[in-house]
């Protein structure tokens, strides 16, 4: 976190920076109503793929 928010609205910009086989990458950003960054965040995710449902 950058900044406290105490009241007003906020707003969460999030972006895929990349997408592979097992990884993703993704960074967001929180604006306050004014526009200004009150925190970011940088993620690695392991990206779980589902196996084929059955019967279908």
């Amino acid at each position: 976190f950058l900044r406290a928010v105490r009241t007003g609205r906020i707003a969460a910009r999030a972006l895929v920076k990349n997408a592979g086989r097992t990884l993703g990458l993704i960074e967001c950003d929180v604006l306050d109503a004014d526009g200004k960054l009150v925190a970011h965040a940088v993620s690695t995710c392991m990206i779980l793929r589902a196996a084929p449902a059955e019967g279908r």
